[in-house]
């Protein structure tokens, strides 16, 4: 028999990971298929297409960024079986997805209805943009484990194993749907709404924690309780600007009475006392990341 011409030989390669990619798409898709269904039969298509998109907002600047720069040196470290680069890669990259992300998701949590109130001034009344920003809020807890799953899905796909994030990703969607379907038999139709975008955050919780398991198996001890260290620090100095968030929002209420006036007022606070608050307190509670952050991204 011949040999397969040189050309051809990645497309044997490819080949034999083809039909896990396509399982990991096909099941995408039946969640996907599944929540817009029970979306559209509540009226609720744009309120849960507008919550889900801002909630990717925050990981599509910083989070994408950050794995722009470690992606490499980990894919390298794969390639030449380092595990001890490897494992300090991913968790250095775990611990500054930490940092950027929990104080985004605080602040989603926080503001989101002031958020999409101002964001959709002129779009839509005012109870309508309030109840995309209560979606928002609601999910904003999966936006740390929406990060660490799109951080370990690399790490398999730098490993060529398809398989694994086909497999993730499948009990990610039986998640997704479970809580969807348990919402539609138990709740009402505005928290049917609000319960899509909840859903999907359950499901990267999911996600991220089977793939934890899975690459601790695979590389042994991932020394997540740095992690799980930095996300207390990370968080306990954006409660800190949450405290600035929530009078900022009291007061902006008690002063103005359009909706639209305070909330505006609200955000303008809070970008000027909030960020610099949780800058200080982060120094004040040691994060070094915040710290070395522009030093990595200056590598």
């Amino acid at each position: 028999m011949r040999p397969l011409p040189y050309t051809w030989r990645p497309i044997k390669a490819g080949a034999k990971l083809f039909g896990w990619v396509a399982l990991y798409v096909a099941v995408g898709q039946l969640g996907v298929a599944v929540v817009l269904r029970v979306a559209f039969s509540h009226g609720a298509v744009s309120t849960y297409t507008y919550a889900d998109l801002l909630f990717q907002v925050p990981y599509g600047i910083l989070g994408v960024s950050l794995l722009t720069v470690l992606m490499p040196r980990i894919a390298h470290a794969v390639a030449v079986g380092d595990r001890d680069a490897l494992v300090a890669d991913m968790n250095r990259a775990a611990r500054y997805s930490m940092v950027a992300l929990v104080p985004a998701a605080v602040a989603m949590a926080l503001l989101g209805p002031m958020l999409t109130t101002v964001m959709f001034i002129g779009r839509v009344d005012v109870d309508a943009a309030r109840l995309i920003g209560i979606a928002l809020a609601l999910s904003a807890f999966g936006l740390p484990p929406f990060a660490l799953v799109m951080l370990q899905l690399r790490v398999f796909y730098a490993a060529d194993d398809m398989r694994t994030p086909a497999l993730i990703n499948l009990a990610m969607v039986v998640t997704k749907i479970s809580v969807v379907a348990l919402s539609v038999v138990s709740l009402p139709g505005t928290a049917v709404v609000v319960a899509l975008p909840v859903a999907g955050s359950l499901s990267y919780l999911v996600g991220a924690v089977s793939g934890h398991l899975i690459l601790r198996r695979r590389y042994g001890l991932l020394g997540f309780h740095a992690v799980l260290d930095t996300f207390a620090r990370a968080l306990w100095a954006s409660v800190s600007a949450g405290v600035v968030c929530i009078v900022a929002v009291g007061l902006s209420h008690q002063l103005l009475d359009n909706p639209r006036a305070a909330a505006a007022v609200a955000l303008a606070a809070v970008l000027v006392f909030g960020t610099p608050a949780f800058l200080v307190t982060a120094q004040k509670v040691g994060i070094p990341e915040v710290r070395n952050a522009k030093m990595l991204l200056s590598r």
